[in-house]
């Protein structure tokens, strides 16, 4: 299809890159031509192949940055997204271009309050602990339990008293975040949330404000 397509501007611009000369009327009735450095551009196999690979590279990033600028994406969504970057990066053909993008990933992740983030994917009842990498320092559910008690002290003013063990309950599948009651409530965490906020009210406000 694309041989075709370079075939035909072949025909259609009849090798006509030099513009004759300029008429001394301003409404010539000359038509209009390619300049040579345009034409020679689009004749040329390799910039069609530049541009394929462009799009192939593109696709993927406009799919998911479409999905992360809905006005109702979850954080966790984000995390989501970040993860398929990296996975394509690391996959990609090109080993030294595929370096670089993941060096840049690596910038921006430690740009961003990254707490948050692990703990959209820790509070959603079907992620929890899973696909983190046991053999991270300090990502464990001890460690992160931190960070609900900081951002809950820092968005309330007020001690924590019970997040650890809502947490807790969280973590052990106690009812109501047994299996039986998320399965019913699974596809929007956002609602499962809501209805368990009077058994959890602290570990439910955190969820609740970074939703």
């Amino acid at each position: 299809m694309k041989n075709k397509f370079i075939l035909f501007l072949n025909k259609t611009l009849d090798s006509k890159f030099e513009r004759p000369e300029q008429s001394t009327s301003h409404y010539s009735n000359q038509p209009l031509y390619l300049s040579a450095d345009i034409s020679s551009i689009l004749l040329d196999e390799t910039w069609w192949q530049s541009l394929s690979e462009l799009v192939k590279l593109l696709k993927p990033y406009c799919i998911i940055l479409d999905t992360l600028q809905s006005d109702k994406v979850k954080l966790h969504e984000v995390l989501h997204g970040f993860g398929y970057f990296v996975k394509f990066w690391k996959d990609y053909d090109d080993l030294e271009l595929g370096t670089k993008m993941l060096n840049r990933l690596q910038k921006r992740w430690q740009s961003w309050e990254q707490p948050i983030l692990l703990l959209s994917w820790l509070l959603h009842p079907k992620y929890k602990m899973t696909k983190f990498k046991d053999n991270i320092l300090n990502l464990n559910h001890v460690y992160l339990s931190k960070w609900l008690i900081y951002y809950y002290e820092a968005w309330t003013k007020s001690k924590s008293k019970s997040i650890l063990r809502e947490y807790e309950n969280f973590r052990k599948g106690i009812y109501p975040f047994d299996e039986q009651s998320i399965c019913q409530l699974e596809e929007n965490v956002l609602d499962l949330w809501i209805w368990v906020l009077p058994m959890a009210k602290e570990l439910g406000y955190v969820l609740m404000q970074h939703r």
